[in-house]
């Protein structure tokens, strides 16, 4: 699925996408379950990959070439309108907030990949971003299973990012990153 097409669009989130495609397909499990907090926006006239990621369309693509499904969550109206028009109907784009969202994610025995990117980073003020994914990754965790992916993005190269805390809860357990760059990506044990 993630073939030559899609790396130059993707700039620096390119390694971290190549990886998720890559681990999901060595999964035993046939029909992956995605489940991303933040779907893409219309930041920008056109889509652009590099800046945003449009990791909905990515990931839509994916399932409807592997057969699975994807739950792209959104607390705004307008995004989930704009994701809406790029997926097909194996993704499902629900407008409500993430946390809620995941608490009360019903008819899904597991999450294969679940990839947070709700709330936006502010290097000013990190703490707030940091917190909300690490809540996310909390209220998510009764549906990872042993091999489960989990990606955060916007991260950088000082350590900062909105994977910062998720990162520490990680090494608590002695659980290093698989995949570092712009999105950081472990595998639960």
């Amino acid at each position: 699925m993630f073939d030559e097409y899609w790396a130059p669009l993707l700039g620096e989130r390119a390694l971290g996408f190549r990886w998720a495609f890559t681990q999901l397909r060595k999964l035993p499990r046939q029909h992956h379950i995605i489940v991303e907090t933040g779907c893409m926006r219309a930041l920008y006239r056109e889509l652009d990959f590099e800046k945003d990621g449009c990791s909905t369309l990515l990931f839509d693509r994916y399932v409807q070439h592997h057969r699975g499904l994807c739950y792209s969550v959104d607390c705004a109206v307008e995004a989930v309108k704009y994701a809406e028009q790029f997926v097909g109907w194996r993704t499902r784009v629900i407008c409500n907030d993430s946390l809620r969202f995941l608490r009360d994610l019903r008819g899904v025995d597991r999450i294969d990949l679940l990839y947070l990117d709700s709330f936006d980073y502010d290097k000013a003020n990190p703490e707030p971003s940091q917190q909300w994914h690490l809540f996310e990754f909390t209220a998510a965790m009764r549906l990872l299973r042993h091999g489960s992916l989990v990606m955060v993005d916007d991260n950088y190269l000082d350590g900062s990012g909105k994977g910062t805390l998720i990162r520490k809860f990680f090494t608590a357990y002695g659980i290093e990153p698989a995949c570092l760059g712009r999105q950081l990506g472990w595998i639960m044990p």
